[in-house]
């Protein structure tokens, strides 16, 4: 993992979730604020040194909040274009789909054997390599939805 990806730690706030989950899929440890409180948002920032993404303008207008971005788009992939060159962000493809869309947690190898009888007999007769969260310990596996969602990255320009 780059020190880029391991330095940098995001929080969204709920009025940019899907966001949450996009930052997630590029690599990026990106929190979810579970309270549509600024105070409490700005608070979980500050103690987890992470930079604020929001469409709240009066979060973003808090005076200790030094660290946000400020999104006025709806559309979640311009959102993502905004924070990536907002923050000076390069994506590596090394890092796509690494972190668990669901809790954010890094995905860990294991062994095929070790999802036997977890997944659908069709996708382990197909697939060899899996992933799964350490959190909540759903399982992932590179078939065509990564490739998928690679395009999506290059046909967003962000690949």
């Amino acid at each position: 993992m780059s020190n880029r990806y391991a330095r940098r730690k995001f929080l969204c706030d709920p009025t940019v979730g899907r966001l949450c989950r996009y930052m997630r899929m590029i690599g990026f440890d990106t929190g979810m604020a579970s309270s549509h409180s600024a105070k409490d948002v700005l608070s979980v920032a500050l103690d987890e040194s992470r930079t604020i993404l929001t469409r709240n303008t009066i979060l973003a207008g808090m005076k200790l909040a030094r660290d946000v971005v400020l999104l006025e788009e709806d559309d979640p992939w311009r959102q993502l274009q905004i924070v990536i060159n907002e923050c000076g962000l390069e994506i590596d493809q090394s890092q796509v789909l690494t972190r668990c869309l669901e809790d954010n947690e890094p995905l860990r190898e294991i062994a095929k054997a070790e999802v036997k009888g977890r997944v659908w007999p069709y996708v382990y007769q197909t697939q060899e390599r899996f992933y799964t969260c350490p959190k909540c310990e759903r399982i992932y596996w590179p078939a065509t939805h990564v490739k998928a969602m690679v395009s999506r990255l290059k046909s967003h320009g962000l690949l």
